[in-house]
């Protein structure tokens, strides 16, 4: 018997890949009589959602393109930007959301001090020295008891831009990710909230709860997906209860709507276009041994992946090589890394993907102008040569 190639389970799968030419050249665009529909996909990445939004505002103005855009799909911040997108609002007024009103978001800081707390007293008896080291250090002991941030700023925020609309009365189609913290079933659920009609999908087994919730206010969608652990304590969502963000599973959101579309198209993946926007490459790692105070490998407890403050080696601006809560970085990075991959491989040319190499770490809650100005820069510096192909592969979209 003959080995199975990757494109032979893939045509088992129902999916197809243009034939690449000689290795080292590019794919040519495959021809298709159908009108393609496109998804637009956002990741996560907390402010750093100012880089996509700004990217979008620069795409617009070339190649205008949101009028023929079948799907918008985010995840966390980038679930903020495709229901703003959805809901009507222009690429310039999401970048002013972030550039503006960045800073409430993450300075409305919940309840620091429990009533009572056998902890809180072990830290309220330390030595005067070492409580002001820990405030030099910028870090509160007490964090380890609460989420840096309530999220009463980014409720405000939401509701002025959103107010009281729900996933139904949108007139354009569009999802969010989140994890579902407790079902019936008795465990945590991935979850997608959208607004596609129940005649527009099949009827198939459904591996991941993704039933339509027109009912669902923006807000509220907005609140579940970008409930980031440690950051900000999980939402409330009126009807399947306590959800957190859903860069847990998809922080970059393409495969869950490259799934949906296909059920909605009844399973013409051929006319599935995608493009992908990344909020940013950073350099990142842990380098054991030099990663001081966390040395040795058999140190790699919950501390070591958890801890709130940033550490090891410096890189060459003199940042810490190990962000803080190094656990949900190191997540949310590789989620993103493979979902994007996953959807190069099922549709070859007809994924695109825009991601940008930042010069230095920018931490999810970084709201300081310095780095707001930051990422302006960057979405305005994307190399010409990966500018050009991105809006070539668009027009082509959009012809």
């Amino acid at each position: 018997m003959s080995r199975m190639t990757r494109r032979d389970t893939l045509k088992l799968a129902g999916l197809t890949v243009p034939m690449a030419a000689a290795a080292g050249t590019a794919m040519a665009a495959p021809s298709s009589e159908t009108r393609p529909y496109l998804i637009l996909s956002c990741d996560g990445g907390g402010i750093r959602g100012l880089l996509t939004a700004r990217v979008i505002e620069r795409l617009e103005a070339e190649v205008p393109f949101l009028h023929r855009v079948d799907l918008f799909a985010g995840t966390s911040t980038g679930g903020i930007i495709a229901l703003g997108l959805a809901h009507g609002l222009r690429p310039s007024e999401l970048v002013k959301l972030y550039r503006d009103r960045g800073h409430e978001i993450f300075t409305a800081v919940g309840p620091r001090r429990p009533s009572r707390s056998r902890i809180l007293e072990f830290f309220s008896d330390l030595d005067s020295k070492v409580r002001e080291l820990l405030r030099d250090l910028h870090f509160d002991p007490l964090d380890l008891l609460h989420p840096r941030y309530s999220n009463g700023g980014l409720h405000s925020v939401l509701s002025h831009y959103f107010g009281d609309t729900t996933l139904g009365e949108l007139k354009r189609a569009a999802l969010v990710t989140t994890l579902r913290l407790f079902a019936k079933s008795g465990n945590w659920t991935p979850l997608v909230l959208h607004n596609l009609g129940e005649e527009e999908l099949d009827t198939g087994e459904i591996r991941l709860q993704d039933r339509p919730t027109r009912a669902t206010r923006l807000v509220d969608a907005a609140l579940c997906t970008s409930a980031a652990p440690l950051y900000f304590p999980p939402y409330q969502h009126p009807e399947v209860g306590y959800c957190v963000d859903g860069g847990l599973f998809a922080n970059c959101p393409a495969t869950i709507a490259l799934g949906l579309a296909c059920r909605a198209n009844r399973g013409h993946v051929r006319s599935i276009r995608i493009l992908s926007i990344g909020t940013g490459v950073q350099v990142s790692g842990i380098d054991i041994p030099h990663s001081s105070p966390f040395a040795r490998a058999a140190e790699y407890g919950a501390l070591a992946w958890l801890s709130p403050l940033p550490r090891g080696p410096s890189l060459s601006n003199g940042d810490a090589l190990t962000p803080a809560f190094p656990l949900v970085s190191a997540l949310l990075d590789a989620s993103s890394s493979a979902n994007s991959y996953i959807c190069e491989q099922a549709l070859g040319w007809n994924y695109h993907r825009v991601q940008m190499n930042l010069p230095r770490p920018i931490a999810l809650d970084d709201a300081t102008s310095a780095t707001l100005d930051l990422l302006q820069q960057v979405a305005m510096r994307i190399p010409p040569a990966q500018w050009q192909a991105t809006t070539r592969w668009l027009r082509a979209q959009v012809a």
